[in-house]
């Protein structure tokens, strides 16, 4: 004989073969590079996985299903390592953790809270509202100004080293003892800060896979405070380093301000990192007022400090667009400080006076 005919076992898997061919149709669309792109569907991924099962090869599968040999491959490896046939959803849950309202309480408290780290803000959220979230997170979450006025500090390498927790005994056990002689309104905290003035380049997608982006705008500005418990004093806002010139001026207008407010033996607290000592001006009579430097890294116990992180980001809140509305900005937020959040910060730094005079270590 020439040959056998086909038994009816054979008949049947080539009937099951057409019959698949006939409801695996592969949707075909054209990336933009121009190469073909098939998806499959969860429906078609079961039934290759049940045809493996069933003992077929991969290229069996292949001649039987019309599909890439690769295509096939990754959908029988992806089964046999996770047991999952359907095809897993691209990225992650770009949700939000936060709601706006633990948002805008968290700004709160960032804005409240000077010398903050991400570390400390994170386990702030964690411990406030429950959730975990990762430090980039925060930032990305606080980067949301366009301007940014970024302080200039240095950082501290002895913060709580023996001479450095002594030194805040002492200045905490002097102020106590002027304090039996002055009001509070006669404690007046005075400091500057540098910060660098930028704006950041917007981002955007765009088809080109380099673009030139202008020099960002840098500029240092100084901004000068006084305060005491009640308010803030003076202010001014300096295009350049402070002097010896501009303090000697500083303190002829800052007496004139406590002549005018009845503080009659004001004791001026500064920090002697940002004011050198050799600025005393001890031969000029009318520059003579009591003076108290702070204790070397120990900005708890500046309440300017905390004025300094609410202005800038009182001033970062509003979104200025231009050199000339930030400038503007700069001197109104200064004005909306309040006595009461004066108060609240000279409350904050006695409430570490226990922890220096108990010579105990601060870190923050």
């Amino acid at each position: 004989m020439g040959g056998s005919e086909p038994n009816e076992v054979d008949k049947q898997d080539s009937l099951m073969e057409s019959k698949l061919e006939q409801e695996i149709t592969p949707v075909k669309e054209r990336r933009r590079s121009g190469r073909k792109n098939t998806k499959i569907s969860n429906e078609n991924r079961e039934k290759i996985v049940a045809k493996s099962l069933e003992g077929c090869t991969i290229p069996e599968i292949v001649k039987s299903f019309k599909l890439n040999y690769q295509t096939v491959n990754s959908i029988l490896r992806q089964y046999s390592k996770t047991g999952k046939i359907c095809k897993s959803q691209r990225g992650g849950d770009r949700r939000s953790k936060l709601t706006v309202q633990a948002k805008e309480k968290l700004f709160t408290y960032v804005d409240g809270e000077s010398n903050l780290t991400l570390k400390q803000i994170s386990d702030w959220v964690e411990t406030n509202f429950g959730v975990r979230i990762s430090l980039s997170a925060i930032d990305r979450l606080l980067c949301r100004f366009r301007w940014d006025l970024k302080q200039i500090t240095s950082a501290p390498e002895n913060k709580n080293c023996e001479t450095t927790i002594k030194a805040r005994n002492e200045y905490v056990s002097r102020y106590q003892e002027l304090e039996k002689v002055n009001d509070d309104k006669n404690f007046i905290f005075l400091d500057f800060v540098e910060f660098l003035e930028t704006i950041r380049p917007s981002r955007k997608y765009t088809r080109n896979k380099y673009v030139k982006v202008p020099a960002p705008i840098c500029e240092n500005i100084f901004l000068v405070v006084a305060m005491n418990k009640h308010g803030i004093l003076y202010h001014k806002i300096h295009e350049q380093a402070m002097n010896c010139d501009n303090f000697k001026d500083l303190l002829r207008n800052l007496i004139a301000i406590c002549a005018e407010k009845d503080i009659r033996t004001p004791v001026l607290i500064m920090d002697d990192t940002r004011i050198p000592r050799h600025w005393e001006l001890v031969e000029d009579p009318e520059m003579s007022i009591k003076r108290e430097y702070l204790p070397p890294y120990s900005p708890f116990l500046d309440p300017v400090a905390n004025v300094f992180s609410l202005w800038k980001n009182k001033v970062a809140s509003v979104n200025p667009t231009n050199k000339v509305h930030l400038r503007e900005l700069m001197v109104a937020k200064l004005e909306e400080i309040t006595s009461g959040d004066c108060e609240l910060f000279y409350q904050r730094m006695r409430d570490h006076f226990l922890k220096c005079l108990n010579q105990e270590e601060i870190n923050e």
